[in-house]
């Protein structure tokens, strides 16, 4: 990685993984935290285990690649991401000072072109999204051995949280338990309490410990301190 960082400059590999993993393993932390001191939200723990996912995934994504001009590049359009969610984000936003979108993906593709690499796109941005990275990184933990039913546990989850954290009631509603407390023949409703599964939550913790796990080998494995690209769980979930 630091062959990578030296070629990307200013645009540093080690500095968006470590900011990915280090994002991870905080949100992991809080969920941990939280439920040590018996404090497990009915909402909150699932959004926390999804971000853990979206940076694990990220990570990933950055180091999987054998070829280091697909690494690099992915390190650039990342770049040009965050290029355009700033512009975004100050949209709108009367006398805000900043170098446009178009100059700073000017100054990506001299790097690019400078190594040889094809110019990023506004394609390549849209193409790298969050889902299609987690997508894939649920994919990977499967060949790993994580999960015994064939399905992609990573992508599951976090669409299912996602719903969640983009105020979808029937998310919301399919993740936690429910049981009915008073009908009411009246109005034709009944009451219901609604609370967490904890162990729906230890086992989604577990899955999101597993995706850690395999990103950090793989680091290891890009410094050369592991020869395995990959560890083999080979556990059911």
């Amino acid at each position: 990685m630091a062959i990578d960082d030296q070629a990307l400059k200013p645009y540093l590999m080690t500095t968006e993984v470590q900011y990915a993993l280090s994002s991870c393993i905080d949100h992991l932390q809080t969920v941990r935290n939280l439920t040590a001191a018996d404090l497990v939200p009915n909402l909150a723990t699932y959004t926390l285990i999804r971000s853990a996912i979206e940076h694990a995934s990220l990570a990933m994504w950055f180091l999987d690649p054998d070829d280091q001009n697909e690494r690099r590049k992915r390190v650039l359009v990342q770049a040009a991401t965050g290029a355009k969610l700033v512009e975004n984000a100050l949209e709108g936003i009367e006398n805000a000072v900043t170098i446009s979108f178009d100059a700073k993906l000017l100054k990506i593709n001299e790097i690019a072109a400078s190594l040889g690499l094809d110019i990023i796109t506004k394609s390549d941005i849209r193409s790298s999204g969050i889902k299609s990275r987690v997508t894939w990184s649920g994919m990977v933990l499967q060949t790993l051995g994580v999960g015994t039913d064939g399905s992609n546990l990573i992508s599951t989850v976090w669409q299912s949280a996602s719903g969640i954290a983009h105020a979808n009631s029937s998310a919301a509603l399919m993740l936690l338990n429910r049981r009915a407390l008073v009908d009411h023949e009246d109005t034709q409703s009944t009451t219901f309490h609604i609370s967490t599964s904890e162990v729906e939550i230890s086992r989604i913790f577990q899955l999101s410990i597993y995706l850690l796990g395999a990103v950090l080998h793989l680091a290891k494995h890009r410094a050369g301190l592991e020869m395995a690209k990959y560890p083999s769980f080979s556990m059911g979930l």
